[in-house]
């Protein structure tokens, strides 16, 4: 008898728990689909001419203000973020009057550079919601530390062909 009821609370319990975890994950799939933020992503990686509007689209997804942390990890998702918004800011306040002539950023490097940064979000995002865990608190950091690499394999790209950002 004993064993029966550990046998119905166990599997309660795993029962809720995977009940949980389909439900925040249908939740973010369908909040994905409704705002677009993949599609919008999807579409500033793969068009060939970048507009200041794409710019403002890819700092919009990444978070309202830049992350404060002075000690973050170098290829952080923070770290990253931060990254981006940087190098979204510093075309804003370049192209902001040119593009009243015409809406098209004309630098090559700085396009392919907007373009490299959608790539990364749209990486990282999918890998991340695509991880199983159900514990996300308890295996956060190991976690977060294999999408490092996606982070560095970005800067690296940036650094190399467009020598633009420093991320050390």
């Amino acid at each position: 008898m004993d064993n029966e009821v550990i046998i119905y609370l166990v599997s309660g319990f795993v029962g809720g728990l995977s009940t949980q975890f389909i439900s925040k994950n249908n939740l973010r799939d369908s909040l994905d689909t409704k705002s677009g933020w993949r599609k919008e992503l999807f579409n500033i990686a793969s068009k060939d001419k970048i507009t200041l509007d794409d710019v403002y689209r890819l700092k919009a997804a990444i978070r309202l203000s830049k992350h404060t942390n002075k000690r973050m990890k170098v290829y952080s998702f923070k770290f990253m973020t931060n990254v981006i918004y940087n190098l979204c800011d510093e075309y804003i306040d370049e192209y902001e009057n040119d593009c009243k002539k015409s809406p098209i950023i004309d630098n090559y490097n700085h396009r392919e550079i907007i373009r490299i940064c959608a790539r990364y979000l749209l990486k990282y995002h999918w890998d991340y919601l695509s991880s199983f865990t159900i514990f996300r608190g308890v295996l956060k950091d190991s976690r977060l530390r294999k999408f490092d690499k996606y982070a560095e394999e970005s800067c690296k790209q940036i650094q190399e062909n467009y020598g633009k950002i420093n991320c050390t």
